[in-house]
């Protein structure tokens, strides 16, 4: 689990911790050699394909909302959701 989702406050990383674990991160993303940078690389390609794939399926399907429709939103009863979990 992620420290920063940890329930109590006192056992979540310091600012100073956050920001050398971003400086770290940021090293990672320029340095070619790095698997972070190698995977953002390859989301990026395939997010070219993606984009490309995505115009061509919209070219040929054209949605029109009914224009009587009406659209609403709901309330989500959110009171049987667990209590944070403590990470000891």
């Amino acid at each position: 689990m992620n420290k920063c989702l940890v329930a109590e406050p006192q056992n979540r990383p310091t600012a100073k911790e956050l920001v050398n674990m971003l400086n770290i991160f940021l090293k990672d993303l320029e340095n070619e050699k790095t698997e972070l940078y190698k995977q953002v690389k390859n989301t990026k390609d395939l997010d070219k394909n993606f984009l490309t794939y995505d115009q061509v399926k919209s070219a040929r399907f054209k949605y029109q909302t009914h224009p009587q429709a009406i659209y609403t939103s709901r309330s989500l009863k959110l009171s049987k959701l667990p209590k944070p979990a403590s990470v000891g």
